[in-house]
């Protein structure tokens, strides 16, 4: 994080490694998010919603993670916002 931006590094155009995906610690099942991102050329980027790493159904769940993505080109990420809705 730098400046207020929350970047992914460069990784060749490979899948997630080292400083890739950024992974919400708690999960989330009815929410309002805005973001502003920018991404480098051949970035293949964005946002998963209700992501659960590394088990059956990824990304098919009620409830989850939010992920802000990447997959090995230089991504940012600025002005996040994330609401509960109740």
């Amino acid at each position: 994080m730098s400046d207020g931006i929350l970047s992914t590094l460069e990784n060749g155009g490979k899948e997630a490694a080292g400083g890739g995906d950024i992974i919400t610690r708690k999960r989330y099942d009815n929410f309002e998010l805005k973001v502003d991102f920018r991404i480098t050329p051949g970035a293949n980027s964005g946002v998963k919603i209700f992501v659960q790493p590394n088990i059956p159904n990824f990304g098919r769940w009620e409830d989850g993670h939010i992920m802000l993505q990447e997959h090995g080109n230089a991504v940012s990420f600025c002005n996040v916002k994330l609401r509960e809705l109740r």
